[in-house]
């Protein structure tokens, strides 16, 4: 049992009453979730939220989603939303659902719809206006009685998806289908509108529909098909706000400030709360763990995981070298001498994953997706490259050509820049090679071969999409702290001019290049690299030596870091596969020491790659793990051509 102190100290050293002796009921009804039953509601969409209801009054809430204000007319209504609203294992009364109209861009306003309030077994309907086109809807439930008096720190949330589209059936919100919404639609809540949902609507709509794979709202349980470590994780982090839902206004007083990182205010409301534990995977777990209890609501595990990140792990058929992701979402990993295309949306490899071979496909060591949505695999095993055009059959037999000649050769890193133009880095004789659009696949024209500018083992290559100028990671035995090479849209093909090496760093201090793996660039032109000596720098934009310019990011859980993304905030993304773990360098951090994140656990297995999606989701390949392993919601959406 959880022990609690006095109210004048959360945990001091005033001792209190144990549960046994106080919440000996809230233990029991936490205990009999699963043969309490779930009413289900007539749905279509969902709007703002008051806390409090007819006995908790009302405040200002903090969590996602604005408050609907005030009356006014409104048009005619044509549809009903019912349901029930349950809280650690039993019904929630008096409480406040609202219907929303998700912002359809970044920092757009939600629009309520409707709003209605539950009876005393949790049940509520209310009337909206069915919104036109793509809307996506959602619903808050604030303030209630969750069965020890009026609480106003409940609040909680139900993805329902397009208007066009909504579940059939009735639906049910409680802590489950909060916890689903708070990982998936992440990238999209906006901080400074008390947590509303926004943004595109193509990347709202599949970030949505990625919710509802996690959770049915007919039952508001997890869905049977997640893999058991996401389906405990998720159920745990509903336990954990049930301990407040359910429960007494201490339990609610230990769970607001266990989910409070350093320096932060103190959350008010349960969602706020659980945005906190998804912003911030690595709080204290053996405490937020302990909130659950020895009855939990939902099925879980007793055991803390190693971090509350969301992870999705897909077995793969060898060990994946390479990711990469297109336009649309789907995701894309060089696997053995295979491409597998994991389809977007997908939470397993059930159904739909399509794995190409043929076409040249020989142990491809880098990926690169061209504006057109065609897939380019740098192939080492015979110094080749091969692109996989949108609409290829699976062997190949149509819609790949392979690319051979013009100094390709051992080739490792391959990118593209944004006029579809191809760029492989040759590790097996220090070039690089541009492919241009509309090239022979024997490069007996459209290629050309660029050598000098201090390429020596070229092994990462990318490309800064604003200014065409091309990054190159360089190490080799000759020269083992490395180097980089950038390659201008002036220069000439051996590097006469139009090409600038750097390497070094500060006088007499350590080199921040340093065994150069990978190499990214930010929207601002900083370039960034994964040094497998146990650190990344950040080369910034117009820079043109280490000696004073540049930053080096060290420990925080860097080590032997082999693969490095961006996403649309700049936050940088490293694989570090020294030690199973991603490491989040927040944009802006000054520092690894205090300002970055770690994340461990979901399969992570010696990674060798990491890409961002559109919707908020981290990829990532494990080298040794055999699998592809999806970090839910923890990125902001990314660039793509």
């Amino acid at each position: 049992m959880i022990g609690i102190q006095g109210e004048g100290d959360a945990r001091g050293t005033q001792k209190g009453p144990s549960l046994e002796e106080t919440d000996r009921p809230f233990l029991l009804r936490q205990g009999k979730v699963r043969s309490a039953f779930h009413i289900v509601a007539v749905l279509t969409a969902l709007s703002g939220a008051a806390c409090g209801g007819k006995n908790g009054g009302s405040s200002t809430p903090t969590g996602i989603g604005p408050n609907p204000g005030g009356g006014g007319g409104s048009p005619s209504i044509n549809a009903i939303l019912s349901g029930t609203v349950r809280g650690g294992g039993s019904s929630v009364s008096n409480s406040t659902v609202t219907l929303y109209a998700a912002g359809a861009t970044a920092d757009a306003t939600p629009v309520p719809l409707g709003i209605g309030s539950t009876d005393s077994k949790g049940l509520f309907s209310l009337g909206f206006t069915k919104p036109e086109g793509a809307a996506i809807l959602y619903a808050v439930a604030a303030g209630g009685d969750g069965g020890n008096g009026s609480n106003n720190a409940i609040r909680l949330a139900l993805m329902l998806g397009p208007a066009g589209a909504l579940p059939s059936g009735g639906v049910v919100i409680n802590e489950v289908t909060s916890a689903a919404l708070a990982y998936t639609l992440n990238p999209f809540v906006n901080f400074s509108s008390s947590g509303s949902i926004s943004g595109p609507s193509a990347s709202l709509t599949e970030a949505a529909e990625m919710a509802l794979a996690l959770v049915d709202p007919s039952s508001g349980a997890v869905q049977a098909s997640l893999d058991p470590n996401a389906q405990n994780l998720i159920n745990g982090l509903a336990d954990i706000l049930a301990s407040c839902v359910g429960g007494t206004s201490l339990q609610c007083h230990f769970l607001l400030e266990d989910a409070t990182p350093s320096g932060a205010a103190t959350p008010t409301d349960t969602l706020a709360a659980l945005r906190n534990m998804v912003e911030n995977p690595n709080l204290p777990l053996s405490t937020l763990w302990g909130l659950i209890g020895s009855s939990p609501v939902y099925p879980t595990a007793s055991v803390a995981p190693p971090s509350l990140a969301l992870a999705l792990s897909f077995p793969t058929g060898g060990l994946p070298a390479a990711i990469a992701v297109d336009g649309s979402g789907n995701v894309w990993v060089a696997d053995g001498d295979s491409v597998t295309r994991i389809p977007v949306g997908a939470v397993s490899c059930a159904k739909g994953c399509i794995g190409f071979t043929g076409a040249g496909l020989n142990m491809p060591l880098s990926l690169a997706v061209d504006p057109s949505g065609n897939v380019w695999a740098a192939n080492s095993g015979n110094s080749s490259v091969t692109e996989i055009t949108a609409g290829a059959n699976p062997d190949c037999s149509s819609g790949c050509f392979n690319f051979t000649g013009s100094g390709i050769r051992a080739p490792s890193g391959v990118a593209v820049d944004a006029h579809g133009n191809v760029w492989v880095a040759n590790q097996g004789n220090d070039s690089v090679t541009e492919i241009m659009v509309g090239a022979a696949t024997d490069c007996s024209f459209g290629c050309l071969n660029f050598t000098g500018g201090g390429l020596s083992g070229p092994d990462a290559i990318a490309v800064d999409l604003h200014s065409g100028n091309v990054w190159v990671s360089n190490v080799s035995i000759s020269a083992p702290l490395g180097s980089i090479t950038e390659i201008s849209g002036t220069a000439t093909a051996n590097c006469g001019s139009g090409c600038l090496n750097i390497s070094g760093g500060p006088l007499n201090a350590p080199a921040v290049i340093n065994a150069p793996m990978a190499i990214a660039v930010d929207g601002s032109g900083n370039v960034w690299v994964a040094n497998g000596s146990d650190s990344v720098a950040e080369i910034p934009a117009g820079a043109t030596s280490c000696t004073s310019a540049c930053l080096e990011f060290a420990k925080g859980g860097i080590q032997e870091p082999v693969g490095i993304s961006v996403d649309t905030s700049g936050n940088v993304w490293i694989a570090d596969r020294g030690s199973d773990a991603v490491t989040k360098i927040p944009s802006g951090a000054a520092s690894c020491l205090t300002d970055c994140t770690g994340y461990t656990g979901g399969a992570l297995s010696r990674p060798s790659a990491v890409a961002t999606d559109p919707f908020g989701n981290v990829w990532v390949a494990n080298g040794s793990g055999s699998s592809v392993t999806e970090l839910v919601g923890m990125a902001n959406s990314a660039p793509h051509p």
